[in-house]
């Protein structure tokens, strides 16, 4: 109000400005310069204050000019015909110019509030980009980073001087790097917009050089006529460790589960093994009884080594190792572990299509899907009933696969059926949430399903659900097929070879005191010097004394592993070849790193032929290069 006020005022001001100008300046203006002096105040005004005060100005100059400056003075009427026509010019050009002056007013606030709300909406936008928790950058068409927030700045570890100006390939490895330059170039040569609104997994380089995962999304923005993208990065590196302990948590669960079923087994082999040795030591004159009791101890001893090498294999800590698998092979494999978790009541039924298929998936964590759905399978039916699992294939059209998160085409199917009361509507829609369970407190963490989904999703595939009250559940996962059949399982042969090199000197190291004495036996049967050593100090000790050729140690040992031991020895000027002895996964020489061209493993269980061999092998190796050197 307060504003247009002043508009009126000032229009006032010039008609009477306008006015005083003429009646100082009569004779020099004239008729026409009256009217040309009083449009220069109806223009100034309607400029100055719109619509209104120029009308003001036009009326207010208009009636001055009929009252103080033309016949007959101080009437409106206006005796002559052109001083009328003037007049009625005048108006009709003062009207028209506070019409014109008007709407540009009108304009100039309409911008200037648009302006303004565009500035706030920018302001309120910079705030919000600023304290986004995702490191955001924007690039021109060219990479060339123009913007970063500081979340960037905190993750990436730069400053945001050190980054403006410079291309987004510094924070990014190889190969993304190289990506990157491919994108830009393919979008300024076709652009065509590949990445826009696509969400993916890269990996973001710091400034101190590490690697860290990121999840990237690109959108594309036009400001000024320029062409420029915005991406936000999000570090996924503590989700990454935060799933990783989920799945080896629930890994874990699963082992516990097996353990009754394993400790079973075991429970059965030991009685077959103590058994064997009553009845050779109730019996020592019979050879025929000795030699069969021999064979079921053996024998007992494979399958404890089976046994031994499923759970490891299952339960080891480690990353993705996806390989090419034949599904109906491999749920052949995995059926003998989780058969041993169900009891009597429960009917494993497997119905195998023939051409289900190669899938590329990790095999650990392959038998870990199968087992978590079994465990599941079995507890919805605490009565017993029939467990059905099919292998098979689909063909998804788009609608269903888009259903799924997946691309239309043909999968290998897996399918886990259960006969229970069925899964209801208002919990299936939660079954994968972490830590969601229905059953008792103790009987579960509720991380099974989750953990299920998160490996099929990692495998590029998706599971489907289909339960109904009374009927059972069934869980149908979807693996993209892989053209190429999966490789055939290597066959190894053992051939026992008369042992040689009987000059050499063996030491073996085992904190075992049995097992020490059981291969120190075993070794000068097959005609070699062999000393004996329960600590890595007392091998010392005796390498101190005289020349070790080969060194058997065990890894894992009180004081010392067998790898410092190793390292002692040749270190003090022998140089032993070294058999390294473990019950543990081969995890153990992946931590480790490569072993030397002088050295061998050997994973406990182990046959005693096949130490024999090895022996051989290594020491036959040594002369040789003896024998070369002195050449």
């Amino acid at each position: 109000m307060h504003q247009k006020a002043r508009g009126y005022l000032i229009a006032i001001a010039l008609s009477a400005l306008a006015a005083a100008i003429r009646a100082v300046a009569d004779e020099p203006i004239g008729d026409v310069g009256l009217f040309f002096n009083f449009y220069v105040a109806t223009a100034a005004a309607a400029v100055i204050g719109g619509l209104g005060p120029g009308l003001l100005a036009t009326f207010a100059t208009g009636l001055a000019a009929s009252l103080l400056f033309l016949p007959p003075f101080g009437s409106l009427w206006i005796e002559r015909a052109d001083h009328r026509a003037l007049i009625t010019a005048f108006f009709a050009i003062g009207v028209v110019t506070s019409l014109l002056a008007g709407r540009a007013q009108r304009a100039r606030i309409r911008l200037a509030a648009s302006l303004e709300a565009e500035r706030q909406v920018s302001a309120r936008m910079q705030a919000v980009v600023e304290a986004e928790g995702d490191a955001i950058a924007i690039v021109d068409s060219d990479g060339s980073i123009e913007f970063v927030n500081p979340a960037l700045e905190q993750t990436f570890g730069y400053r945001r001087d050190e980054l403006l100006g410079q291309h987004l390939k510094l924070l990014m490895p190889e190969p993304y790097r190289s990506e990157a330059d491919d994108y830009l170039d393919a979008y300024r040569a076709t652009r065509q917009r590949r990445l826009i609104g696509v969400g993916r997994e890269v990996a973001g380089r710091r400034k101190d050089g590490a690697t860290f995962p990121i999840h990237l999304s690109v959108s594309e923005v036009e400001v000024g006529g320029r062409r420029l993208f915005a991406g936000s990065m999000r570090d996924l590196s503590a989700s990454k460790a935060l799933e990783a302990q989920l799945l080896q948590a629930q890994k874990m669960e699963a082992v516990g589960t097996l353990a009754g079923g394993v400790a079973h087994d075991f429970n059965n082999l030991l009685t077959s093994i103590l058994g064997s040795v009553e009845l050779a030591l109730a019996h020592p004159e019979s050879r025929s009884l000795l030699t069969r009791s021999l064979e079921r101890i053996k024998l007992a001893g494979n399958r404890g080594e089976a046994l031994t090498k499923q759970l490891l294999a299952f339960s080891r800590k480690q990353v993705t190792r996806p390989e090419l698998l034949d599904l109906n092979a491999a749920l052949r494999q995995v059926r003998e572990l989780f058969e041993r978790m169900l009891g009597e009541d429960v009917d494993v039924k497997l119905d195998l299509h023939e051409g289900a298929g190669t899938v590329r998936i990790d095999p650990a964590q392959l038998d870990q899907v199968v087992i978590n759905l079994v465990v599941n399978a079995r507890d919805a039916m605490p009565s017993g009933g029939v467990l059905r699992l099919a292998t098979g294939r689909a063909n998804l059209d788009a609608a269903r696969a888009s259903r799924l998160g997946l691309a239309p085409g043909e999968y290998a199917t897996l399918s886990i059926q259960d006969a229970g009361e069925g899964i209801p509507a208002e919990v299936r829609a939660r079954i994968f949430e972490p830590f969601f369970t229905t059953k008792e407190p103790g009987r579960g963490t509720g991380l099974g399903l989750s953990t299920v989904l998160g490996i099929v999703q990692r495998h590029g595939g998706a599971i489907d659900v289909h339960s109904e009250p009374g009927l059972g559940t069934t869980f149908e996962i979807f693996l993209p097929l892989v053209a190429e059949p999966a490789p055939l399982a290597a066959k190894s042969e053992t051939r026992i070879e008369a042992p040689s090199c009987e000059s050499s000197s063996i030491l073996v190291v085992e904190d075992d005191p049995m097992m020490c004495d059981l291969l120190r036996e075993v070794l000068e049967r097959a005609g070699h010097r062999v000393l004996g050593a329960e600590s890595p100090a007392v091998a010392l000790e005796l390498a101190s004394s005289q020349p070790v050729d080969l060194l058997i140690s065990d890894v894992i040992m009180p004081g010392m592993t067998g790898f410092d031991l190793a390292a002692k020895l040749r270190t003090s000027g022998g140089r032993p070849r070294v058999i390294f002895m473990s019950g543990y996964t081969d995890q153990i020489l992946a931590d480790r790193g490569e072993l030397g061209p002088d050295d061998a493993f050997m994973r406990k269980p182990f046959r005693m032929d096949e130490l024999v061999s090895k022996v051989r092998a290594l020491l036959s190796r040594s002369e040789t290069g003896e024998r070369q050197a002195r050449r």
